[in-house]
This record gives C-alpha cells, structure tokens and sequence, in this order.
C-alpha cells in the first residue's frame, strides 16, 4: 500500500478493507484499528 491511505484510514476504511480485506470491515470494526497501528508514532 501507499501511507496516504493510512493517513486517511477513517475515509478509506471501506475502501482498503473492500480490496485487502474482502469487506470484513463493514461488520469487523477491529480490522481498521490493526490498520491503525501503521499511523501510531
């Protein structure tokens, strides 16, 4: 991927989680917070 869409991770969740993640996203709200940890510091 590209950091850009973790830099918009709450826009593109729907979007990232469609293609890598097979939509599990949309009723699996805890495969963004993994996401996340690539913006944590």
């Amino acid at each position: 991927f590209h950091i850009d869409l973790f830099s918009s991770i709450n826009r593109r969740c729907q979007i990232i989680c469609y293609y890598f993640f097979s939509k599990t996203c949309l009723t699996q709200p805890a495969i963004p917070q993994k996401l996340s940890i690539h913006n944590s510091p």
